[in-house]
């Protein structure tokens, strides 16, 4: 899912077909993601990892 978010964003018009659960779920996932590696980041700048 994270590799295609440049391909998700080139296809916006596409999201008409989700419904607004659908929506969120995927805005959800998105955002663990990036939390996910920006978390990961963090604790190597730390070196914690």
């Amino acid at each position: 899912l994270i590799g295609n978010n440049e391909e998700c964003l080139q296809n916006a018009d596409d999201l008409s077909g989700y419904s607004a659960d659908d929506l969120k779920a995927i805005a959800d996932v998105s955002r663990i993601a990036l939390n996910a590696n920006f978390m990961t980041r963090r604790l190597k700048a730390n070196k914690v990892l």
